[in-house]
């Protein structure tokens, strides 16, 4: 359970970063976008603020009256317009308007209406300098004025277009960031449900799982420990007889009889009882070859199938009790499946970053619709079977940190076991 809500809570974490991370994105482009709007905001001030430079000088030429002659109104104006231009260059904030600097693209446009600014302010002071007396002189000026204005905010307008036409840029760029952000977090919630939906998947077959392995467990383990006793009964019995008059051929070979019983009674219940329970393990460095050696001794082998072993050898950390039953059993399954016909089983050893010990058999190929299905407890396709001997076996390798597969035609059971060194590091 732990595992199932440590495997969901990374999958929920990481749904929540992307989320997060795409509102930052969001946030950090819509800033970039109000900066840019800013900008353009400010370059098409100076259109306003270039006509109002002319108005004000306007009517302080025309105005009757004693009012305003100083030309107070035009110079703050003009002011205004120079604090304006020179505030597009250098960015920052002004009357609560935050902008960035004005890009080095756009230098040369700004240059230019730098250029015209001061040209501009030079016939404003010198007309408001003038004598103003001769009023043909002052239209004069004021045409003068009137064109350079125009030529300025023409310059202005030019330079605004440009600043709108990154502006609608980065709108078309930042919706389409919208759809893509939208659609990753929509694929990944998607997705993330799927994951969800898989990990219950697998955690409800692994309680199905552990439900039939419960459902026989106190009933098998009952029986197995009740019928240890009077099969060792029966073995001590046949020692005794063997003893005592198995010189007789018909009674050594009715005593091996009973002898090979109850060795298959034996290795059934111990099947049983290690497929319920996790018994635990006497771990030693043990040699895989001796150990194999053992579990092919240990195995009635027909006269008609051959056994081949590998030649090389490794050193492995594990219970050598509980190895030797997994490798019989894979041997038991093999000679079964090969039946009455010649056959042979091919054991190969490889010693690398694993270890790993393979059984292939020359029996006929499992069915494609059994192989999902036999590692699963009680599935058998054998009368005399108990379902439960993969499973054991599946058991018994988890406990050493190992794993069994199986491929098909040829069939090969792999075991893949730590290597001594590692299962030692592994238990430190």
């Amino acid at each position: 359970m732990a595992r199932l809500t440590y495997r969901i809570t990374v999958l929920v974490t990481a749904q929540i970063f992307l989320i997060v991370t795409s509102f930052l994105i969001m946030i950090h482009f819509e800033s970039q976008l109000n900066l840019a709007g800013n900008v353009v905001n400010v370059a098409g001030e100076n259109r306003v603020l270039t006509i109002l430079v002319r108005d004000e000088l306007r009517d302080k030429l025309f105005q009757e009256g004693d009012q305003a002659l100083d030309g107070s109104r035009t110079l703050a104006a003009l002011d205004a317009l120079e604090s304006n231009i020179l505030f597009l260059k250098e960015g920052g904030t002004s009357s609560g308007i935050e902008i960035s600097p004005l890009s080095p693209r756009f230098e040369g446009d700004w240059n230019l209406i730098w250029n015209m600014f001061g040209q501009y302010r030079a016939e404003i002071l010198e007309c408001l300098s003038a004598d103003n007396t001769d009023a043909v002189a002052v239209i004069t000026d004021i045409d003068t004025i009137k064109y350079t204005g125009d030529r300025l905010v023409a310059l202005s307008d030019e330079l605004t277009d440009k600043l709108s036409h990154d502006v609608d840029v980065l709108l078309s760029n930042l919706i389409l960031l919208q759809v893509f952000l939208g659609i990753t977090n929509v694929v990944a919630h998607i997705f993330l449900i799927f994951l969800i939906w898989r990990i219950f998947s697998r955690h409800t077959a692994e309680m199905v799982r552990m439900g039939k392995i419960t459902a026989v467990g106190e009933l098998a383990v009952a029986m197995a420990h009740d019928m240890k006793t009077p099969l060792g009964i029966i073995q001590n019995s046949t020692s005794l007889i063997r003893h005592r008059g198995g010189d007789s051929d018909a009674v050594g070979s009715t005593i091996d009889r009973m002898e090979r019983a109850v060795r298959k009674m034996s290795h059934q219940i111990d099947g049983i009882m290690n497929s319920v329970r996790n018994v635990p393990l006497v771990m030693s460095p043990t040699s895989v070859s001796d150990m194999l050696g053992r579990s092919v001794a240990y195995v009635d082998i027909p006269d008609t199938i051959r056994i081949s072993m590998p030649k090389d050898d490794a050193l492995v950390t594990c219970d050598p009790a509980k190895m030797e039953m997994v490798f019989a059993n894979l041997l038991l399954n093999a000679i079964q499946a090969i039946g009455n016909d010649d056959g042979h089983v091919i054991i190969r050893l490889v010693d690398g970053e694993t270890v790993t010990i393979e059984f292939e058999n020359s029996g006929p190929p499992i069915p494609a619709s059994h192989m999902t299905s036999l590692f699963e407890p009680l599935f058998t396709t054998k009368l005399q079977g108990t379902g439960l001997g993969l499973v054991s076996c599946r058991n018994i390798m988890e406990q050493h940190g190992g794993s069994i597969s199986v491929s098909n035609d040829p069939v090969v059971f792999t075991l893949r076991l730590p290597k001594s060194g590692q299962a030692e590091r592994g238990g430190d």
